[in-house]
């Protein structure tokens, strides 16, 4: 990286909605090279005999994009716990699937949870980076649903359409959600308390630009 990169004029991003939709872009464009990457073109570094995507990475950045838009849908402290931010995915129209309460269980403690927090998965599940009917599938293990497959191109599209649907509908969504007010309260305590220090407030968040 060159000095000249790092001097740029930064991006400035005036409110929840337009940083909300700057992140999901970038989360999306980092997903996708996830899914398309090919680990046998670097043998060096994955060994040989090694095809496959970087499956957990992606993982990682699909289940936030999933957590963002589901923040952002999620009515003004109506839950307690951030699971409820996966409730998103009842509704058909937002990422293209209708799971159920214990389907979504599965998806939050099985995936989003382990993998965020701890690098790991379910042993039970198998990544494909491949298309499916469905972003999962799911099993039963004693009494409990569990994830048995994820595959990894129909959850990259299922998002991709999360993502166009909140850009259409995000102001909407954020006027009934916490996420803009849980925002400005966070800067309003890391605001800097030193005497004469520049008040930044929310809408100066910078990123480098490209």
């Amino acid at each position: 990286m060159n000095n000249d990169s790092l001097n740029s004029t930064p991006n400035v991003f005036n409110n929840a909605e337009e940083l909300m939709k700057n992140s999901l872009a970038e989360n999306l464009e980092a997903a996708n090279f996830c899914v398309n990457y090919n680990k046998a073109t670097k043998p060096e570094l994955w060994g040989n005999n090694n095809p496959g995507a970087l499956g957990i990475p992606a993982c990682i950045l699909l289940m936030s994009i999933i957590d963002t838009i589901g923040a952002a849908y999620r009515k003004a402290f109506d839950a307690k716990s951030d699971r409820a931010n996966f409730d998103v995915l009842k509704v058909s129209d937002i990422f293209s699937m209708s799971l159920a309460d214990n389907e979504i269980k599965a998806v939050y403690d099985d995936l989003r949870s382990l993998v965020t927090h701890n690098g790991l998965i379910k042993e039970v599940i198998e990544i494909k980076n491949d298309f499916g009917t469905y972003a999962f599938t799911f099993g039963n293990i004693g009494t409990r649903k569990r994830i048995r497959v994820i595959y990894l191109k129909t959850l990259l599209d299922n998002c991709r359409h999360g993502i166009a649907y909140f850009n259409e509908h995000a102001s909407k969504m954020l006027a009934i959600s916490r996420v803009d007010q849980d925002a400005k309260l966070k800067v309003e305590i890391q605001r800097p308390s030193i005497k004469d220090a520049p008040s930044t407030g929310f809408d100066t968040y910078l990123t480098p630009s490209k």
